[in-house]
């Protein structure tokens, strides 16, 4: 397969990077099938480490109270299943390294696997047998998801906005023109959906804006490739319009808070001056006025 013009894992990364604690718990809660309390304690764990002057960097990793959760997002590569192992042997040792007197325990993180991608051969889980001595085969196994397998509510209950932008990747499945029909209603939806949650103060303009510009990079990725089928390229090029004019829509959303603040800035800067002048006025000296305003 050809080189992809995007990086995937950047995209979900920089989503994830800026999630609140609730919103995080609730990704986890719909990809792991968990019921962990909106409440609960979440630290982002650092991604990237160095081992064996090698360095690697997985796409997420989570801690929910004394729990860590590790997702990999995954387009087209064979070797996951081997780099699931390394980095969840690597975080094992950073974050659930516990050593007694003649013991040291390992405790992997929580795996998932998301895939963006799907075809005949996609797995339901992947898997990694380890033989070791003196004991029976143990055998390692990660659960796999396909983006496409949610609907726009559930992954918006569920707050997988960080998935958003690799919905629209079902359009590379070679669809059929009612199908590719439907696909594009269903980007559509999830865009509504998104504003209507930041409107709602389900997730944030920062977010939101993230997620928007990851739907254009994907779709615009889609778009460049040749060999994908679409039937009908002009409603394409209506949802593209649609998701550019949210992304002009934040834009301008930022420039007009830039404006406010700099207008608040001006107008504190103009009400302090006043009262400098005030206070000469009856009398103080600077150095006192400097001692009273600091």
């Amino acid at each position: 397969m050809a080189e992809e013009k995007i990086s995937f894992d950047r995209i979900m990364k920089e989503i994830i990077e800026v999630y609140p604690a609730e919103n995080i718990i609730r990704f986890i809660n719909t990809v792991y099938n968990e019921k962990i309390p909106l409440d609960s304690e979440v630290t982002r764990l650092a991604t990237d480490s160095n081992y064996n002057k090698k360095l690697r960097c997985s796409d997420v990793m989570l801690k929910v109270n004394e729990r860590v959760y590790h997702a990999e997002i995954q387009s087209d590569d064979r070797t996951m299943v081997f780099r699931m192992f390394e980095y969840g042997f690597r975080s094992a040792v950073i974050h659930g390294k516990t050593v007694t007197k003649d013991t040291l325990t390992l405790k992997f993180p929580t795996p998932v696997v998301i895939h963006l991608r799907k075809t005949p051969n996609t797995p339901k889980e992947l898997k990694i047998r380890l033989e070791l001595p003196n004991i029976e085969p143990v055998e390692y196994m990660f659960p796999t998801k396909y983006v496409g397998d949610y609907d726009c509510d559930t992954m918006a209950d569920g707050s997988l906005y960080a998935m958003f932008p690799f919905y629209s990747m079902k359009l590379e499945n070679n669809l059929t023109a009612e199908e590719e029909k439907q696909c594009f209603e269903e980007i559509i939806s999830l865009v509504e959906r998104l504003m209507q949650d930041m409107e709602k103060g389900k997730i944030s303009k920062t977010v939101s804006d993230l997620v928007i510009c990851g739907i254009a990079d994907v779709l615009s990725n889609i778009k460049s490739k040749t060999k994908i089928k679409i039937h009908n390229r002009e409603e394409l090029d209506k949802v593209m319009d649609n998701v550019m004019e949210r992304k002009y829509y934040f834009k301008q959303l930022e420039l007009f808070y830039e404006g406010v603040q700099e207008g608040m800035e001006k107008g504190r800067q103009e009400g302090i001056q006043e009262t400098i002048e005030r206070f000469r006025r009856g009398g103080m000296s600077d150095e006192e006025i400097n001692k009273y305003l600091h």
